[in-house]
């Protein structure tokens, strides 16, 4: 069920997506194995980046080629010398190539971006030691409008200091610029997230420590050329910790950001900040859970409807946190917040990811807890409407120690998430789950809150497309309409109508470029048609 503004939504339900298939990684008598980040590259193949010792006795960076069908192509286990190492963060270049950020031990860890082509043939390895010589490390990456990387993190200023780090390389690995940040109190500076928006722009989130107020909410804007626009800082009312997990451009080109802060008497609050493109607050939505226990945001996105989806947790008691969703209208409104108690663990339930697919539906995964079998990897899913459609939890061999960490929907509409699970013999195993996106067979589906009208069409011809296709649609009745094209992993591409039409069949032409103009990459799109409470889904293969 769903009770608006104010209320809150408890999952209950048994469904449950059809799981595919599931793939282990783990090598005999280590523990240390785990999936960070997964893409589907264009060709259609599954790249997984993370850590995993192999044959060594520590960690390394690791990523990992698999089939739509689950079956392992390539692992590389890291580059020389072959130290400990972590990856964090993965995509794939316009080139076709992949690009994996994290960290590599040298003396002390190193920020660190490797290239390596689809079939796991290392083409190049970026290292950035900092002037601190210590600690160094990337946790986000991204390839820009323009088709250079940046990644993001922090390095070391000195050993006693370490500042937010952004660098963007060409894809053949040139270093371009190297940005860094030391804050206001010349201590703890770090990015976890970085986007470059529609206007060409880098806008980067995290913390940063200031004078005599802790960790503060930071957001920082540069251009694509490396100078800083613009920073902003956010101190919560209980001066204490504030931090930004996750930052995404809206359709509307205001920037909404993600994470949580420290409030007065209510411990961690789960929040969204709102800006321009220009670093001006807009809105500051804090939630509270009652109970004044810890609450945080991991993750955000922009949905097909315009409206906010943040993924994170909440807390009823000390002993008891849920899987928490909310969304928020691009001004800050409250819509509705889901929560997922499985009313038997009484622990907490932790999404790390959130993404809306192709077919206009909610993916979020990460963790829930339950008495006999420990923290469960989970996937649930959920209408724009807020309602459950279904909770997936799978429990590794070892009965504990499960987590989604990562989720995808591929170009072929399927699902797939990467994370850790715990083996019976002990220790944590690399993972990655696919699920189909809706119930299975033998299950009852129930009513949903947005269903599809018989009478409203939507489809594409030619598909596969060679650059253009043409979209055709009927409308039962006269209303607003929205027509977009949305990529595999739910990011919009290109708003094609957002007006009044009157019934009847129409047409538009989209002519396979972004927002900006650009000619997006071959690969699968989905077309999404909006029409009050109704929406239809068409799939577009383009191809270049």
């Amino acid at each position: 069920m769903v009770l608006w503004t104010g209320f809150i939504a408890l999952c209950c339900s048994s469904l449950c997506a059809q799981e595919r298939w599931v793939y282990c990684y783990n090598f005999p008598g280590i523990w240390a194995d785990w999936a960070k980040s997964i893409v589907m590259g264009s060709d259609g193949n599954l790249y997984v980046a993370g850590r995993s010792p192999g044959a060594r006795e520590e960690s390394a960076f690791t990523v990992i080629s698999l089939t739509p069908s689950g079956a392992e192509r390539w692992v590389y286990d890291g580059p020389e010398p072959r130290n400990w190492g972590d990856a964090q963060s993965i995509v794939m270049g316009v080139d076709g190539n992949l690009y994996a950020a994290g960290a590599q031990l040298g003396v002390y860890c190193d920020f660190t971006v490797v290239s390596l082509t689809p079939t796991g043939r290392e083409r190049w390895v970026y290292r950035y030691n900092g002037p601190g010589n210590y600690h160094d490390g990337a946790l986000s990456i991204v390839v820009g409008s323009d088709s250079n990387l940046y990644a993001a993190g922090s390095s070391a200023g000195t050993v006693f200091e370490c500042d937010l780090t952004v660098i963007s390389l060409t894809l053949s690995g040139a270093e371009r610029w190297i940005y860094c940040y030391n804050g206001l109190g010349n201590w703890l500076d770090a990015a976890h997230s970085v986007v470059m928006g529609g206007d060409g722009n880098l806008y980067v989130a995290g913390y940063s420590v200031g004078n005599g107020t802790d960790y503060d909410f930071t957001v920082i804007s540069l251009t694509a050329s490396g100078s800083e626009r613009w920073v902003y800082r956010y101190n919560g009312p209980g001066n204490d910790l504030d931090e930004a997990y996750s930052i995404v451009m809206g359709s509307d080109g205001n920037l909404y950001a993600a994470g949580y802060s420290w409030g007065n008497g209510t411990s961690n609050d789960f929040i969204v900040i709102s800006l321009t493109s220009g670093g001006g607050e807009r809105w500051v939505y804090r939630y509270n859970r009652p109970g004044d226990c810890l609450d945080a945001a991991s993750s955000i996105v922009m949905g097909s409807d315009g409206n906010l989806y943040a993924s994170g947790y909440s807390g009823e008691s000390e002993t008891h946190y849920d899987f928490t969703i909310v969304s928020l209208t691009p001004s800050g409104g409250e819509r509705w917040i889901y929560c997922c108690d499985d009313s038997v663990g009484r622990y907490r339930h932790d999404p790390s990811s959130i993404v809306m697919g192709g077919d206009g539906n909610l993916y979020a995964g990460g963790w829930t807890a339950h008495t006999g079998t420990g923290y469960d990897f989970t996937v649930v899913s959920l209408t724009l409407a807020g309602e459950e459609r279904w909770v997936y939890t799978y429990n590794g061999s070892g009965n504990d120690g499960d987590w989604a960490h990562s989720i995808i929907m591929g170009s072929d509409g399927n699902l797939y998430a990467a994370g850790m699970t715990w083996a019976e013999a002990g220790g944590y195993v690399f993972t990655v789950i696919s699920l189909t996106p809706d119930v299975g067979v033998e299950e009852r589906p129930r009513a949903r809150g947005k269903r599809q009208d018989a009478r409203l069409e939507l489809s594409a011809w030619p598909t596969p497309a060679l650059g253009g296709v043409n979209i055709h649609y009927y409308l039962p009745k006269a209303t607003e309409v929205k027509l977009a094209i949305y990529n595999s992993s739910g990011g919009l591409v290109k708003n094609l109508v957002n007006a009044a039409e009157e019934i009847g069949s129409k047409s538009v032409f989209w002519d396979g470029r972004d927002e900006s103009g650009d000619e997006v990459p071959s690969g699968t799109y989905f077309c999404l048609l909006t029409q009050g409470g109704f929406t239809a889904t068409t799939k577009v293969i383009l191809l270049r």
